[in-house]
C-alpha cells in the first residue's frame, strides 16, 4: 500500500455539513490535525477519485460527503449524515472530554437537521450558518478552501459557545425562584452571559444576575413581556449613586458593568439585594 500525506477529500463547494466533518476530523483525529484537503466533483455514482484511491482504501486517504464510503450519507444511509457518521467513528476513538462530547454532539445535531432540511421553512433560515457558507463559496470566487478555511473557524465558534451554554445550564440549576409584579423570575450567579435564554425558555418573565467577580450585575426582562424596570432603576440608583448603573430603552435590561463598560464603579449589591428590588 502506498504511503500518503494524509488527506481529507470531499466535494467542491462543501456545505456546512462537511464543513462541519472535515473540522471534527482536524480536531480529533491527531494523525490528520494537519491533514491536505483535496475537493473533488461528485455525482449520483460517487464522483471523481482523488489521485486514484478508491474509498476507504488507503487508511491516510479519507472521502467525506463524496465517494460512497464509510462517511458518505448518500450511500444509503437514510438516518445519517456526513457529519454523524464522522463523528461517530469519532467519538469510538475516545480521548473526548466529556463536556467537549456533550457540545459536539448539539453541533452535529443540528448540523444533521439542518442537512436534512428541517429548517428550510424556517424564515429565519436565509439568515442561518448555511447561507453564510454559501456565501462565503461566492464571495471568495468560488474557492472551496477559503470557504473552509472560515468555516473551521465557524465551529470552533459553535463550540466555545456550546461549551458555555453547558456551563450556563449547570449555574442554572442553582438559581434562586422569587416572584415580581410581572410574574415569575429567578436569581443566579453566573459567569455565562446568556443565561437568560434558558430562563425566558422555562416560562421565567424576569433573571436577575450577578458574576462571581462581582464586576456585573444585572435584570432582564422577557421581551415579550410587559416587564418595566424605570422604578426598579431609580431605587437602585438612589440606593447606589456611585455605582454605573444603566437602563435600557427597552426598560427590560438594568445592568451595572460588564465587558462593555467603563472597569470601575460596579455594583456592591448582593443577589438578594437585588431580587428584593426587582420584587417590589
Amino acid at each position: 500500500m502506498t504511503t500518503l500525506t494524509p488527506t481529507i477529500v470531499t466535494h467542491r463547494r462543501p456545505h456546512l455539513d462537511e464543513v462541519c466533518a472535515l473540522w471534527i476530523i482536524q480536531k480529533y483525529w491527531h494523525e490528520f490535525s494537519h491533514a491536505n484537503i483535496e475537493f473533488v466533483t461528485t455525482s449520483p455514482t460517487g464522483g471523481e477519485r482523488w489521485n486514484n484511491v478508491a474509498p476507504d482504501s488507503n487508511p491516510f486517504v479519507i472521502y467525506v460527503g463524496v465517494g460512497q464510503g464509510q462517511f458518505d450519507e448518500h450511500k444509503g444511509d437514510v438516518d445519517d449524515s456526513a457529519a454523524t457518521l464522522v463523528w461517530r467513528e469519532t467519538q469510538a476513538r475516545g480521548s473526548i472530554s466529556k463536556g467537549e462530547k456533550q457540545a459536539v454532539s448539539r453541533i452535529v445535531e443540528y448540523v444533521k437537521q439542518e442537512d436534512m432540511a428541517q429548517f428550510i421553512t424556517n424564515d429565519l433560515h436565509q439568515f442561518g450558518i448555511p447561507t453564510i457558507i454559501s456565501g462565503l463559496y461566492g464571495v471568495n470566487k468560488k474557492d472551496s478552501h477559503a470557504v473552509y478555511a472560515v468555516g473551521k473557524q465557524i465551529m470552533e465558534a459553535l463550540l466555545f459557545e456550546m461549551l458555555k451554554r453547558i456551563s450556563a445550564e449547570s449555574d442554572w440549576e442553582g438559581r434562586v425562584d422569587f416572584d415580581t409584579p410581572w410574574g415569575k423570575a429567578a436569581a443566579v450567579v453566573t459567569n455565562i452571559p446568556g443565561i437568560e435564554r434558558i430562563a425566558f425558555s422555562k416560562g421565567y418573565v424576569l433573571l436577575v444576575s450577578h458574576n462571581k467577580e462581582g464586576t456585573y450585575h444585572g435584570m432582564r426582562g422577557d421581551p415579550h413581556s410587559n416587564v418595566d424596570l424605570t422604578d426598579v432603576a431609580m431605587r437602585v440608583k438612589q440606593r447606589e449613586p456611585e455605582a454605573n448603573w444603566f437602563l435600557h430603552q427597552s426598560k427590560r435590561l438594568l445592568l451595572c458593568g460588564g465587558e462593555v463598560a467603563a472597569t470601575e464603579n460596579y455594583s456592591h449589591l448582593t443577589l438578594a439585594e437585588l431580587m428584593d428590588f426587582a420584587s417590589k
